[in-house]
């Protein structure tokens, strides 16, 4: 059963080649993710971490809601499927969001891009070790030459990285999680629409950071100035319901690998945005970086030879 359409389609596993609707959301999420990193930057300048993720997840669950009622819908949640929902909007969503949040306040915005996708690796050995994933030689390949662009973009800049060791352990941890949270959402085999899938993992995944907000930032809420404004909007409109639900959708059409190394460009395009919206300035770290970020996603989305029976 496919989570997207609700119809049975064979499983994502077979996939050999991106599927066009893979194609047709996948250049908008790199690019509005990728600006999200600095955006991000502005609008916890003004906004604490906690109450900034509760009202893009609160947000967004409630606009997922409505979509997927306006489609027919049901918001129901199978008995059998609340556990895999909780496991996998606790690393999607809670734990990928907060430290994440909390990194990137200590790191330069396309850094902490650069260190939050090394997800795909975490993805990888966790779908190996759950889904018992082998992945082909063609997706190594790629993954590979994808987490050495990132090692460029690192190495160039390990002194900063250096100088703020819980921002970095920080990103990389919230990485674990996501690839971890996205294995999740095969190994449980869900069942739900994906903006019903979506909606609940953002809802549930923001009650624990709902507390902590109130708990621990209650009394720090100020006024708030235009563009910390406008990056909370951005948030919860753009990168928490449309990039959250195309991401989720691109993973329950496509192999784990194929999926997670495909969002390989989103740090380059965060790199960029950084430097072009904060002043932040890539080098020819970033170019090279780029080159090994394209050749990783063409040989995971591009087909390669058929398989001989």
């Amino acid at each position: 059963m496919n989570s997207v359409t609700g119809k049975s389609t064979p499983i994502a596993e077979a996939v050999t080649a991106m599927p066009k609707l893979g194609w047709v959301l996948l250049p908008g999420l790199t690019l509005l993710w990728g600006v999200n990193w600095p955006i991000l930057k502005v609008g916890l300048s003004e906004i604490p971490l906690f109450t900034f993720r509760t009202v893009t997840a609160f947000v967004a669950a409630a606009g997922l809601f409505a979509i997927a009622r306006a489609y027919g819908q049901s918001l129901r949640v199978p008995v059998s499927q609340w556990r895999g929902l909780a496991v996998a909007a606790i690393l999607n969503m809670a734990l990928w969001n907060v430290l994440m949040f909390y990194g990137i306040m200590y790191m330069d915005s396309g850094r902490a891009a650069i260190l939050g996708y090394t997800m795909p690796l975490w993805a990888t050995l966790a779908g190996m070790l759950l889904l018992g994933d082998r992945p082909t030689r063609r997706q190594t390949f790629g993954l590979v030459s994808g987490l050495c662009g990132m090692a460029v973009l690192v190495i160039a800049d390990a002194r900063n990285i250096g100088a703020a060791p819980l921002g970095a352990l920080s990103i990389i941890a919230a990485a674990a999680c996501w690839g971890a949270g996205t294995v999740a959402l095969k190994y449980y085999r869900f069942t739900l629409p994906t903006a019903v899938l979506t909606g609940w993992q953002q809802l549930i995944g923001g009650i624990p950071i709902l507390l902590c907000a109130l708990v621990l930032e209650l009394g720090e809420i100020g006024p708030v100035s235009l563009l910390p404004a406008l990056a909370l909007a951005y948030n919860a409109v753009i990168a928490s319901l449309f990039c959250y639900w195309a991401f989720f959708t691109i993973v329950a059409i496509t192999p784990v690998v194929m999926s997670t190394v495909s969002t390989l460009m989103v740090p380059v395009v965060g790199v960029v945005s950084g430097a072009l919206l904060l002043g932040e300035t890539p080098g020819i770290d970033t170019f090279l970086a780029l080159a090994l970020v394209i050749i990783a996603i063409a040989s995971v989305v591009f087909p390669g030879r058929p398989v001989k029976a």
